[in-house]
């Protein structure tokens, strides 16, 4: 049997919701809790976090009839435990412990996750919890000055940026006001 890793890296990259260019090697140029804990914020912190994402985008997918929508946001929630899978890597290369708790020490929490009543509204949350990541990862590309972070982080913002177009196309497509 091949590693179960390199069938589901395949598998992911195969999948219609990504930006074109292959994913970097995870490593550091060196240990840095500091970096380590910066990148905690994008792994597991509140609202803007990757698996914050992963619960909202698989929520959506449970609960929107739509089957075109519902399919994008199974979709990117995939592509969101690719970056989470990503970050734990580099916080562990960087020195740090990827537990799903916040910087501030409390674990994370379902509450986090905007859940929405309508898909259009589904849709729009979907939209700015893009736009906070991506501003959040703007954020961590100024402040953590490691070559190889760096590369990691525009791979994944790259990424976000997909998202956010489909997910605006989507609410233009079937959310006419």
């Amino acid at each position: 049997m091949k590693n179960i890793e390199e069938l589901v890296d395949s598998f992911i990259d195969q999948l219609p919701c990504k930006a074109d260019r292959p994913y970097p090697e995870m490593k550091v140029e060196r240990e840095n809790p500091r970096y380590a804990k910066l990148l905690m914020d994008a792994y597991a912190d509140g609202g803007k976090s990757e698996f914050t994402a992963i619960g909202q985008y698989m929520h959506h997918h449970f609960t929107i009839e739509n089957k075109e929508i519902a399919d994008t946001e199974f979709c990117i929630a995939l592509i969101e435990m690719k970056h989470l899978e990503m970050l734990a890597d580099l916080i562990t290369k960087l020195g740090g412990n990827p537990k799903f708790k916040r910087t501030n020490n409390a674990w994370w929490d379902g509450g986090e996750v905007s859940y929405g009543d309508t898909t259009c509204l589904k849709l729009k949350l979907d939209i700015e919890a893009e736009k906070a990541a991506i501003e959040g990862y703007r954020l961590l590309l100024s402040e953590i000055h490691d070559k190889y972070v760096q590369q990691a982080l525009c791979r994944i913002l790259e990424d976000e940026e997909v998202h956010l177009q489909l997910l605006t196309a989507l609410l233009h497509k079937h959310c006419r006001k």
